[in-house]
């Protein structure tokens, strides 16, 4: 867990199973929008992204390949202010595994914009 989170745990999970995402939030407010690194980095077969909304907004996580292709959507939607944390499987839209390599991921919520890089190692 982030140290940012100052070891509270989530309030709640919920699993996706068909493209191995898992999504939870506990009650803590950032005072910035932010995009943690993933963790672990490098990995396989899973890994963790967590990020923090100062406000309700409209978010879009997303993966995508080094050509710019989106990969897999992780999330999509409306979310309460709060820290989040995501879970990746290695796995695209349709649920097939992706090759090893590095792939991107990119948080849009409200105007904040950030991209990081993480190697998937099979």
């Amino acid at each position: 867990l982030n140290s940012t989170f100052n070891g509270v745990l989530p309030l709640f999970t919920s699993l996706l199973p068909k493209q191995g995402l898992g999504v939870s939030s506990n009650n803590r407010i950032p005072a910035t929008f932010v995009l943690y690194q993933n963790h672990p980095n490098p990995f396989n077969p899973t890994t963790q992204i967590e990020y923090g909304l100062p406000m309700q907004s409209s978010v879009k996580l997303t993966i995508h390949n080094l050509l710019g292709q989106e990969v897999a959507r992780l999330v999509e939607g409306e979310q309460d202010a709060g820290f989040y944390r995501v879970q990746w499987s290695g796995r695209n839209a349709t649920g097939t595994a992706v090759a090893s390599g590095v792939y991107l991921y990119r948080i849009q919520a409200g105007n904040f914009v950030k991209t990081s890089k993480m190697l998937f190692l099979k």
